[in-house]
C-alpha cells in the first residue's frame, strides 16, 4: 500500500487511506494524506472512506494499481476484503470489466461450468451408479464353486451280480471313491435310483460323506422297484442349474431301457448337460460265479445310443484305474465347454463411479457453487 500512496502523490493526487487503528503508521506520518479508519471487510468504514471521491478519480487510482513496477497481482489481495469493497460502491469505482473478473455472482451464471451443469452430471453418474452396470462375471470366493459334478448311481438288484467283482454295485462304489480322488476341485451331488430318483447328498466339497453314502447303498432300501434312468437324470439336470456352476454328470449303470431315450434326449435338450456313462457290467464273455444274482450282460449298443442322446460318453469299467482317467479327462472337457448359468452372478461396477461423483459435489462447497430453485 506505501508504494501505491508515493505513486499516486508523485503524479499529484490527493489521497486518503484506509487503515486500522492497530496498524503502523510511522511511514504515513509525514505524507500529506488523509487517514480514514476502518477496515476493507467493514462495509460501512468502505463507504465513509470512498465519501466525495470522483469515479473518474478511483479509476484512474485503479489504472495506478496496475501501472506500479513490479505491478501487484490479484492473487495477493485478499478476495473476502475485494469483495465487501466491491459491493459497497459497485461498479461507480470499479471498472465494469475488472469487477466482472472479480465478483462471483449468485449461481455462477459468469462461470463457464455453472452449477447446474454440475448438478446435472452428478444427478447423472448416481443414476448410473444406481443402476449397476456390469461387465464381468462376479468371481466365486471359494475355488470349488467353479465347477460341480453329479453322481447317479443304479441301485436295483441287478446291480448285485457279481461278473463285476465283489459285485456290480460295490465296484460302483470303489470307482466312485477314484474319481473324487481326481475331481478334489469338484463340489459333488451323489443320487440314487430304481423305481425313483433320490437325492442322496446335494452337492458338497467333503468327498469322504460322498464315498461314506454310496458305499452304504442296497437295493432293499429303495422304495420302488424299477429303472427310472430320466428321472434321476433330470434330477441331477435341476440341481446343478439351480447350483449356476458348470457342471457334468456321471451315470453308473448296467443298462439303460429304450423307452428311456425320449426323455432323456428332451432333458438334455433342455438343460444342455453332458451325461458320461460309465459301464457296470462285463460282456456275455465272463461267467459271474455260483450264487450271483441273475442279470444280463453289457449291452453297448443300448448305452451308446443313451449317451447320444445326452451328449455324452460310454466309458467301460475296467480292473485298473484306467476307465476313471479317462472318464475323468471328459468331465473336464465338458465343464469347460458348459456356458454361463444363470446362477452366475454380475459384478456390480457401479461403486466405481462413486468416486467421480464425490468429486463433482466437492464443486458445491466452493463460494458461488451452490443452485438456487426459484
Amino acid at each position: 500500500g506505501s508504494h501505491i500512496v508515493d505513486c499516486a502523490l508523485k503524479k499529484g493526487y490527493k489521497v486518503r487511506v484506509l487503515v486500522r487503528k492497530t496498524s503502523n503508521m510511522s511511514y504515513l506520518s509525514n505524507l500529506d494524506i488523509e487517514i480514514a479508519y476502518g477496515t476493507l471487510s467493514d462495509q460501512e468504514s468502505l463507504l465513509l472512506a470512498t465519501e466525495n471521491i470522483d469515479d473518474d478519480i478511483v479509476n484512474r487510482q485503479n489504472v495506478l494499481y496496475y501501472d506500479l513496477d513490479p505491478p501487484i497481482t490479484t492473487e495477493k489481495l485478499a478476495l473476502e476484503q475485494t469483495l465487501a469493497y466491491l459491493k459497497g460502491k459497485k461498479t461507480s469505482i470499479c471498472h465494469p470489466k475488472l469487477l466482472d473478473h472479480l465478483t462471483l455472482s449468485d449461481g455462477g451464471e459468469n462461470s463457464r461450468w455453472r452449477p447446474v451443469y454440475m448438478l446435472g452430471f452428478a444427478w447423472l453418474a448416481g443414476i448410473l451408479a444406481l443402476a449397476g452396470p456390469s461387465w464381468q462375471m462376479q468371481a466365486s470366493p471359494f475355488s470349488e464353486d467353479q465347477a460341480a459334478m453329479f453322481i447317479v448311481i443304479k441301485v436295483t438288484p441287478e446291480m448285485l451280480a457279481q461278473d463285476i467283482q465283489p459285485s456290480r454295485l460295490q465296484r460302483s462304489g470303489i470307482k466312485i471313491h477314484d474319481l473324487l480322488e481326481l475331481k478334489k476341485d469338484v463340489r459333488t451331488g451323489l443320487i440314487a435310483y430304481a423305481g425313483s430318483a433320490h437325492l442322496v447328498m446335494p452337492l458338497t466339497s467333503d468327498a469322504e460323506i460322498i464315498n461314506t453314502f454310496a458305499a452304504a447303498l442296497e437295493p432293499a432300501a429303495m422304495p420302488m422297484e424299477g429303472d427310472e434312468t430320466a428321472e434321476a437324470i433330470t434330477l441331477a439336470s435341476q440341481r446343478l442349474k439351480k447350483a449356476g456352476v458348470p457342471g457334468s454328470i456321471v451315470l453308473i449303470t448296467d443298462s439303460v431301457d429304450r423307452s428311456q431315450l425320449d426323455a432323456l434326449k428332451k432333458t438334455h435338450q433342455q438343460d444342455s448337460i453332458e451325461v458320461h456313462i460309465l459301464a457296470m457290467a462285463a460282456g456275455p464273455e465272463v461267467i459271474p460265479p455260483a450264487g450271483s444274482y441273475p442279470a444280463p450282460a453289457l449291452d453297448l449298443d443300448s448305452l451308446r445310443e443313451a449317451a447320444d442322446a445326452m451328449g455324452g460318453t460310454v466309458t467301460t469299467v475296467t480292473a485298473d484305474k484306467a476307465d476313471i482317467e479317462n472318464l475323468s479327462s471328459r468331465i473336464e472337457r465338458s465343464i469347460n465347454n458348459v456356458p454361463s448359468q444363470e446362477g452366475q452372478q454380475w459384478k456390480d461396477g457401479g461403486y466405481y463411479l462413486l468416486f467421480i461423483l464425490a468429486l463433482v459435489m466437492l464443486s458445491f462447497f466452493r463460494k458461488g457453487g451452490s443452485v438456487s430453485v426459484e
